[in-house]
């Protein structure tokens, strides 16, 4: 006879928000989850999730929904038996085994897929993004558009919807180091490693060109590097895309989009035409960077960095690391002119 399963008591220490969690968040979450998997409708939600003054949590809610008729005594108890590890969850059908990285409006998990027994990177937009619908509209354009790329320098996206209110998407798990981790343990990259990592760079974003996608933030940490050298560019969440460029470059119109430093001048200016050799510019500040161990331009606010890809000369890599190859150097140096004209073009 198997263990009896452990429900989740209001305030235990809660693997997806990272903090206890309240009763009112179990309660909602549970509730979130019961409507997908057609449970309970969302007309049944004002009977049974607790008003002011009720027990809140995940028993009282199950005891409403009985007493409401929404469920029956039968659902409840077999819902009491699963619950433990619906409420560890955002998204039903993967099971989180631990928090991957935070970003400024979204969690990613090492995940489970059940159904397939398959580990994922599970991407799931937080609460604040997810009450805003400009932002939640963002996140499913993206992963809805980068699922329909596919090079061997880009992680996969497997699978995407909205569960218990949030968005999500299940990608390619990359378990391996971004470059700006690898430089923060090894130094530099070593010249071979490096002109491999340049090359299928170039390869990604002439991929990016027949597409009509530009990136928008290449940098060293949106760029994995396994042990044999291969590369994977992530996050396209600042991507343009061809289908619709000109309208969001009209609503951007003025604005620097990017890493200040990695930007192109004409990012930098907000110029409302921009193209695929600004990513040839970003790159050309990563290789540079990983190159010898510092960006291009430096300044103490971001102002003074972009001033510098605006007015600056273009630094050599060899004034910091005289060993680098020439043809490192240059391809460095070329891929950031100030004339996106002058950058060539993708390959190394």
């Amino acid at each position: 006879m198997s263990a009896p399963r452990q429900t989740v008591p209001a305030g235990a220490p809660d693997i997806w928000f990272g903090v206890a969690a309240t009763p009112r968040q179990l309660e909602e979450r549970l509730a979130g989850h019961l409507v997908d998997r057609k449970l309970l409708e969302p007309e049944d939600l004002p009977l049974a999730l607790g008003q002011k003054g009720e027990p809140a949590g995940p028993e009282p809610f199950l005891a409403r929904c009985v007493s409401n008729r929404v469920l029956t005594n039968g659902q409840s108890k077999r819902i009491k038996g699963e619950m433990a590890d619906w409420l560890r969850t955002p998204v039903p059908g993967f099971r989180l085994e631990k928090q991957l990285g935070k970003g400024s409006t979204s969690i990613v998990f090492h995940a489970n897929q059940v159904s397939l027994n398959r580990m994922v990177a599970l991407k799931v937009l937080d609460d604040a993004a997810s009450a805003r619908p400009d932002a939640v509209k963002s996140f499913v354009d993206s992963n809805r558009r980068a699922a329909a790329l596919a090079h061997p320098t880009l992680v996969a996206i497997h699978d995407a919807g909205l569960s218990c209110g949030h968005p999500w998407c299940a990608m390619e798990a990359v378990l391996v180091p971004t470059a700006e981790q690898l430089l923060a343990k090894r130094g530099p990259l070593d010249p071979a490693l490096l002109r491999r990592v340049a090359r299928q760079a170039m390869e990604c974003l002439a991929y990016f060109d027949s597409k009509g996608v530009v990136h928008r933030d290449i940098k060293p940490g949106n760029m994995f590097i396994d042990g044999q050298g291969n590369l994977k560019v992530s996050d396209l969440g600042l991507a343009l895309w061809a289908a619709d460029a000109r309208e969001q470059q009209a609503m951007e119109r003025g604005l620097a989009v990017g890493t200040p430093h990695y930007m192109a001048p004409e990012q930098v200016m907000g110029k409302a035409e921009i193209d695929g050799r600004a990513d040839l510019y970003a790159l050309g500040c990563s290789i540079f960077h990983l190159a010898t161990g510092s960006v291009p331009f430096k300044g103490t606010t971001p102002a003074e960095v972009q001033d510098q890809h605006l007015d600056a000369p273009v630094p050599d890599p060899r004034a910091l690391r005289p060993d680098l190859p020439d043809d490192m150097a240059d391809l460095a140096t070329r891929l950031m002119s100030k004339d996106p004209a002058r950058r060539g073009g993708r390959k190394a």
